[in-house]
């Protein structure tokens, strides 16, 4: 009879315990469970800001290609229109122009040596004090609705004598299809940056050493040329 009632004590005694450990244990649960939830939403928020700026940086790829797509047709319209000279050359016919330079240098006796090379053609920025440069004289237009003519004469003071260049004289193609064009006389050549334009045109004085040492300033070709835009 006394062991009866040790029993029912102690296990009288533990069931508080047993209860507050089942009420800590569901007070975890449901804690674990907000935080699940919390997790998930946290997660869920940051899909979306990356859906966001995902969809965001490819509209502003498509923006761009749009934009550098409509610069390179706007570039290549503006190309075909100066090389067929439709506006400049139906104000006159032929447009007629002329450029007139002028100089100052201060160089040093050997200046137009470039060591390991033997430069040919015009080169460096002449000699020193006051000097008229390069003149030139252009004339171009139409000839009917499938050509354009340029003729360019240069004019320069050689020893104290003015010697006359042609430097441009050429026909080029204006209705070719598919986007081709062909030039045949004298040209500058299009190899390098610099070499398709004149002397007046560049923002120095002299072109760079390549150009002087293996171009002799510019190349010049007598041909023909086929071009594709």
């Amino acid at each position: 009879m006394k062991t009866l009632k040790v029993a029912a004590l102690v296990l009288m005694t533990g069931l508080p315990f047993a209860s507050a450990s089942a009420q800590d244990l569901a007070d975890q649960i449901v804690e674990l469970r907000q935080m699940l939830v919390e997790m998930q939403t946290d997660y869920e928020s940051r899909i979306s800001d990356l859906e966001a700026r995902l969809n965001d940086a490819e509209r502003d790829a498509k923006s761009a290609q749009r934009e550098a797509s409509d610069a390179i047709e706007l570039a290549e319209q503006t190309a075909i229109d100066q090389s067929s000279g439709a506006s400049s050359a139906n104000t006159f016919n032929p447009s007629v122009g002329a450029v007139l330079t002028g100089r100052y240098a201060n160089v040093d006796a050997g200046w137009e040596e470039v060591p390991g090379f033997q430069p040919a053609g015009e080169i460096g920025t002449g000699g020193s004090g006051f000097a008229v440069g390069e003149a030139e004289i252009n004339l171009k237009a139409n000839v009917d609705d499938k050509y354009f003519g340029n003729l360019t004469f240069a004019l320069a003071n050689e020893d104290g004598e003015v010697e006359t260049e042609l430097e441009e004289a050429w026909l080029q193609t204006t209705s070719l299809p598919a986007g081709w064009a062909v030039t045949a006389g004298r040209f500058f050549s299009e190899a390098g940056y610099l070499n398709g334009f004149h002397f007046h045109a560049d923002d120095f004085v002299d072109r760079p050493l390549p150009y002087q040492s293996i171009l002799g300033g510019r190349y010049t070709v007598d041909g023909l040329q086929a071009r594709w835009v």
